[in-house]
Order: C-alpha cells, then sequence, then structure tokens
C-alpha cells in the first residue's frame, strides 16, 4: 500500500529508465541505517519447506527471483535478497561497457501494465560486476546469482561474437551460480544470434568445452524468446537436449504483434523495441508448456515474461516453469511482490 500511494507516485516524477535507479539506490541507502536491513527481511522473510526447491544442481530458498535487466552489475543482489527474491539474474554483461542506445529508450504503456525498451543492452562491464560481486558478504545472503552474458554491441562478426561469450564466461565463472547465454535481441524478439543456429550451436559448444576445465560444475542455461517460430523453437530445444544444456530461461520482451490498448499513434511515436509487462504473458506461459511438452520435462525452466501478480507465477509454475522471474513487476507493484507470490503459493499448499 506503502508502494502505491507514496512511492510510486514519486518514482513516476522520473524517466522511467531512471526511476527504477532511484527507487533501488534509495533503498539501498536506507538498507545501510542500522536496524533498516534486518527490519526488511523480517518484514519479507516466508519460510517453507514446500517453498524450496533444487533446480538444475543448483538449491533455491524458493522460485521467485529478478530478471536480468534490472541489476546489470550485480549492485543491489543483497537488497533484492533481503525483500525475499530467492535469485537474481545481473546483466546482461559483456567483456567491455557499453553505453546502449540513445535515451529516452524506455517508455511505459499504463493502459497495458508494460514497458517498452531499446536499451541496447548498456551495461559497466564484467570487472564492475566483479568488484560488486567481490564485496558481497556471502554469508548473509542466501540469493543465488545468475550471471546473463551476450556480445558486445560492436562484436559483429563470428569470431568477436564467440570470443565476447568465452571472455566473460571465463572472467565471471568465480561469482556465478550458474550462467544464462543471451543469445536474444530485446529490439527484435524473433531475431538475434538464437536465429542463427550455426552461430548459436558454435557460441554454445564452446561455453560447455570451456566448463569442463573447470574444478567447479556451474549449470548453463539458454534464454530463449517467446517470438521464435515453432520450427526454429523446436531445433533449438532439441540442440538444448543433446548438448548438455541444463535449461532454459524462456520468455522475454515480446514483439509488436501482441495486443494492445494503447494508440497505434503512440506506439508510433515511442518507435521499435521489445514489450515486457502484461502483453508478454500469454506467450511466455505457452512457450513454457511447449518447452515442457517437448523436453518431457528433461529441460527445467525459468519462466520470464509479464509475470506481475503471485497468480501470474502460480500459473508458469504449473505450466511447467520451475522458476520464475520478475521485471515489470518490481516497478509497477513494489519489491513486496516476492512475499505476496510466497505467501499465495503457501496458501494453495496448505489448502
Amino acid at each position: 500500500m506503502l508502494y502505491k500511494l507514496l512511492v510510486k507516485p514519486l518514482l513516476s516524477l522520473f524517466p522511467p529508465e531512471s526511476s527504477t535507479g532511484v527507487l533501488l539506490r534509495m533503498l539501498k541507502g536506507a538498507r545501510r541505517i542500522p536496524l533498516v536491513a534486518p527490519l526488511i527481511r523480517a518484514g519479507h522473510s516466508v519460510k517453507g519447506k514446500s517453498l524450496e526447491r533444487e533446480v538444475f544442481g543448483v538449491r533455491f530458498s524458493g522460485p521467485v527471483g529478478v530478471a536480468a535487466g534490472l541489476d546489470r552489475s550485480g549492485e543491489f543482489a543483497d537488497l533484492f535478497s533481503d525483500f525475499g527474491f530467492s535469485f537474481i539474474e545481473i546483466g546482461s554483461l559483456t567483456p567491455l561497457p557499453q553505453d546502449g542506445e540513445a535515451r529516452p529508450r524506455v517508455f511505459t504503456l499504463p493502459r497495458d501494465t508494460a514497458l517498452v525498451s531499446r536499451t541496447g543492452n548498456p551495461n559497466k562491464g564484467v570487472q564492475q560486476a566483479i568488484s560488486e560481486l567481490s564485496r558481497r558478504d556471502r554469508s548473509r545472503s542466501r540469493i543465488r546469482i545468475g550471471v546473463n552474458i551476450t556480445a558486445g554491441i560492436r562484436s559483429v562478426t563470428e569470431e568477436a561474437i564467440i570470443s565476447d561469450y568465452r571472455t566473460a564466461f571465463a572472467q565471471m565463472y568465480d561469482f556465478a551460480d550458474y550462467f544464462v547465454v543471451n543469445l536474444t535481441d530485446t529490439r527484435h524478439p524473433d531475431q538475434g544470434l538464437q536465429a542463427d543456429s550455426s552461430l548459436m550451436s558454435d557460441v554454445l559448444d564452446e561455453l560447455l568445452e570451456m566448463r569442463l576445465v573447470y574444478d567447479g560444475y556451474k549449470p548453463v542455461l539458454l534464454k530463449v524468446s517467446s517470438d521464435l517460430n515453432p520450427g526454429l523453437l523446436d531445433s533449438v530445444l532439441d540442440y538444448a537436449l543433446l548438448s548438455g544444456i541444463d535449461g532454459i530461461v524462456a520468455g522475454g520482451p515480446a514483439g509488436r504483434s501482441v495486443t494492445l490498448n494503447t494508440s497505434a499513434q503512440r506506439l508510433y511515436e515511442i518507435g521499435e523495441g521489445g514489450i515486457s509487462g502484461a502483453p508478454a504473458f500469454q506467450g511466455m506461459l505457452e512457450t513454457v508448456r511447449h518447452i515442457a511438452a517437448r523436453s518431457k520435462g528433461r529441460l527445467p525452466i525459468v519462466a520470464c515474461g509479464g509475470i506481475l501478480s503471485p497468480k501470474d507465477a502460480q500459473m508458469a509454475l504449473e505450466a511447467g516453469a520451475s522458476l520464475v522471474e520478475m521485471y515489470s513487476a518490481i516497478w509497477y507493484k513494489g519489491p513486496k511482490i516476492a512475499k505476496k507470490t510466497y505467501d499465495h503459493i503457501l496458501h494453495l499448499h496448505d489448502r
């Protein structure tokens, strides 16, 4: 209630992309005040054996996490842990920092409870993420760190693209609980490297081979868009089943084929971009069901896209997902959404 009545109106004074950073930095600053962090944890702690799960060999305290894009360097991982999220996908990370597209590049669609973004993946690079994660006190936080890696915007040749993935993977290996290999294109969700099966396999084969030389086994997940055509999606899944990929992150932003309440004129003014939030939910749900059926449950699924409520999260889990990620829900509903989702799941379990 406090978030809806006070915090969200305050955040609406800032551009959408900036408002998220303002919220997170405000909470991070408050967390430094004595007793504030313990009070946040106490107010958002939900315990229940039925919430715990082991997925692709990693133990999670619950099924609700934070999607990539909100915390690109791991700066706020422990803050999200205080609010009850059991894992966070940081990134997408590239070997070198990059600025992304010119601003404004994130837009709200209030009539659709959605966001449009064409950020171009701005991030401070793997060295900044290493610096942030090195400062964490892991003994005080149970949050699991998924590291989402991708190629830099200037890497256009196959050799350069593969080199970027190799570099990010090698440098982040000691700081990840698992990896997410991002081959998608948020501006055009039906395109990206995932649409080039040859390059996709070259990238992933390289990373899976690299993993063999490390002492500790880190799961490698592949991110796929809900906008892939069925034939291409099946080809990607068949490769994943044969190659040793540990799981799939399914969903993400949707393309412009989704039905929206926002006027065509407003969409024209905004221009290109992937659509996250409520309009992405149905496509994500269908993709999760398809993956679960195609893989016969052999590929664990992390559902990501349009999960705005506890009921949405429950539907994704029932469709075949093992874990769910939230992005727009944190902006629209506030960080208490994780606790509300756990309460909902426990209530259903008790019934």
